[in-house]
């Protein structure tokens, strides 16, 4: 039978998540690629070492998957300054794990744009 498992077993590798700067209110994007595991590796994601689920995932906060489950994208539509610190995504299967870990800097417009007060 030509069933996926006939794969030599591998331990999870992810590619490097990059650290992203971002202007308030925009969309912020982390891809975590997932270059190896077999079986297929469930994936996770952290803020600041919390685990983003439930409870303690922010409304504004989607995580798809795309390309078959090789990438997990973590989306956030209107970044705030809320959203700023350390993105983790951890990968797991029967063998082991890993993870990366990128920073998202909010950059907010509001105070470095100087508004004129007159009439």
């Amino acid at each position: 039978s030509n069933k996926p498992d006939n794969f030599p077993q591998a331990e999870p590798k992810l590619k490097n998540l990059r650290s992203v700067t971002v202007e308030d209110g925009k969309k912020t994007v982390f891809k975590c690629e997932i270059l190896a595991g077999n079986p297929a590796p469930n994936v996770k994601w952290y803020k600041n070492g919390k685990e983003l689920t439930g409870k303690n995932k922010p409304k504004s906060i989607k995580i798809k998957k795309k390309k078959q489950g090789k990438i997990s994208e973590l989306l956030i539509r209107k970044s705030t300054e809320a959203d700023a610190g350390l993105y983790t995504c951890e990968a797991v299967n029967s063998l082991g794990k890993t993870n990366t870990t990128a920073n998202l800097f909010i950059i907010n417009t509001a105070t470095s744009t100087t508004r004129s007060r007159h009439p």
